[in-house]
């Protein structure tokens, strides 16, 4: 897997089912920790919401969902399946709930989860972002000018660049080019570069 599917901001659609607002917000992360952030920042947001149900997707094996005291398998897992519908990855969807005062019953209140899921998805602009490799290069100032004309030929594009005694190049490399690149690098006898 090369590539990805997921969204580069909030994206957000509501509907109301026998006076029940579900508000969905469509949320990028790229960890647990912010996750953890944009779930507090929605729960001080909506205190008085009766549920703030969610399901993230980090990667196939890191994943999570809530139902957040609605009956067990309603919202989580409806709100989990519309991402893995949509074959999403690195975010978040949350569905906030204002009770209406009349309670929909289980078929009713998994379908209406699973609908506002759909509906912030089916609105959300999704991009398709490539799997990357950081590499930083130590250059000396001669080498410098050879190594960026190269990059630019192999469409690898705006470097992080700390100019000081010597050049930190810091460049992102998609995973399907990068045995092009290393071998470019070491063509140009550059042998101070390090791969995370």
């Amino acid at each position: 897997m090369n590539s990805y599917l997921t969204v580069e901001k909030i994206f957000q659609a509501e509907i109301l089912v026998k006076n029940s607002k579900f508000i969905a917000y469509l949320v990028p992360i790229n960890s647990k920790e912010e996750f953890l952030v944009e779930q507090n920042k929605l729960r001080k947001e909506h205190q008085k919401a009766a549920h703030i149900c969610y399901a993230y997707i980090l990667d196939e094996k890191t994943f999570h969902y809530s139902d957040d005291g609605e009956p067990n398998g309603t919202a989580g897992l409806r709100i989990y399946l519309a991402l893995k519908f949509k074959n999403l990855i690195k975010c978040a969807l949350f569905v906030v709930r204002y009770f209406g005062g009349i309670k929909l019953g289980v078929g009713s209140l998994a379908k209406t989860y699973f609908e506002v899921s759909m509906k912030v998805l089916n609105e959300a602009e999704i991009v398709k972002n490539y799997l990357t490799k950081e590499i930083t290069l130590t250059l000396n100032y001669d080498v410098f000018e050879k190594i960026k004309r190269k990059l630019t030929q192999l469409s690898v594009y705006e470097p992080v660049l700390t100019f000081a005694e010597k050049v930190e190049m810091k460049i992102f490399v998609e995973i399907d080019k990068l045995h092009e690149v290393t071998a470019a690098i070491r063509e140009l006898k550059i042998d101070n570069f390090s791969m995370k």
